[in-house]
C-alpha cells in the first residue's frame, strides 16, 4: 500500500497547497500514483499553488475573474490553473533574469543608455529614462515611439520611474 492510498485526499491536497510550483513538478513526477493524483485534483492543486505565490489575490476567485483581474495578455487564454500557474512562474523568472525571453522585440537604439523603464501593460505602453537624460515611450506591441523628451527637458538625476507594474 502507497503511502498516497494511507492518507485523505483532503490531506493530501492542504499538504499539496503549502509546496512552490517548482516542487510540485518534482512531486508529479515521482511515481504514476502522483501524476494520477494530480491529473484527478488538478484545478485544486493549481489554484492553491496560484494563490501562495500571490498569482491571485484570494482562493474564492475563479479562472475566469483571475484572467481579468491582471492586464497581462499571456494570461488571457490560459485554459485552467494549471496553465496559468506555468505562465505566471514563467513571467517571475523572466523578471529575475533566470528565465528565457518569449519575445526579442527591441525598445530604443540603444540599450545600455537605458536608466529605468516602466511596463504599463493596461495601456500597451513601454516607458524608458536614459542614463544621459531624456525618456522615451513606446507602444508596447509594436515598439514604435509614441513621443519622447530630449535630455534638456529630462535630466537623469531627477528621474523618478520606478519599475514596476501599473494597476
Amino acid at each position: 500500500m502507497s503511502s498516497l492510498d494511507i492518507l485523505p485526499a483532503e490531506l493530501v491536497l492542504r499538504i499539496l497547497a503549502y509546496l512552490p510550483v517548482q516542487s510540485l513538478r518534482s512531486v508529479r513526477l515521482t511515481a504514476r500514483r502522483w501524476n494520477q493524483f494530480f491529473i484527478t485534483n488538478e484545478s485544486t492543486i493549481y489554484h492553491h499553488a496560484a494563490f501562495l505565490h500571490d498569482f491571485v489575490d484570494s482562493l474564492g476567485i475563479f479562472l475566469p475573474e483571475a484572467r481579468e483581474s491582471r492586464y497581462l495578455k499571456f494570461l488571457k487564454d490560459v485554459p485552467d490553473w494549471y496553465t496559468y500557474c506555468k505562465r505566471y512562474h514563467q513571467l517571475q523568472k523572466n523578471w529575475v533574469g533566470s528565465g528565457k525571453a518569449a519575445t526579442t522585440k527591441f525598445y530604443g537604439r540603444n540599450p545600455y543608455d537605458v536608466h529605468r523603464i516602466k511596463v504599463d501593460e493596461k495601456h500597451g505602453l513601454v516607458i524608458t529614462t536614459h542614463e544621459f537624460g531624456g525618456l522615451t515611450v513606446f507602444d508596447m506591441d509594436t515598439t514604435e515611439v509614441l513621443w519622447k523628451l530630449s535630455a534638456v527637458s529630462v535630466r537623469a538625476s531627477r528621474v523618478r520611474v520606478d519599475v514596476h507594474r501599473c494597476p
